[in-house]
């Protein structure tokens, strides 16, 4: 985690530390005298975190991936592609 800033600093300028994280793509930490400390994240990099999350719980994907990434290194189902151009 790059930076960390206290509730007040952040209570005092949160537009700017929202616009921030949102820009920078990057995660504050946020200390709490009273309280637990917490994470500010932009949406998109939370819900990608969250997938990820959902797709390790998971064992039977767990397995799934490992195979498919076994398949790979041994260039079982591997296919070159190429690559569109916008």
């Amino acid at each position: 985690m790059q930076e960390s800033i206290t509730y007040s600093t952040l209570r005092e300028h949160l537009k700017d530390y929202l616009d921030k994280v949102c820009d920078d793509r990057e995660p504050i930490l946020v200390t709490r005298r009273n309280g637990g400390d917490v994470v500010l994240v932009c949406r998109d990099d939370y819900e990608r975190m969250d997938e990820t999350a959902r797709i390790r719980h998971s064992p039977k994907n767990a397995r799934r991936i490992l195979k498919a990434l076994e398949n790979a290194k041994k260039g079982i189902n591997v296919r070159e592609r190429q690559l569109i151009e916008e």
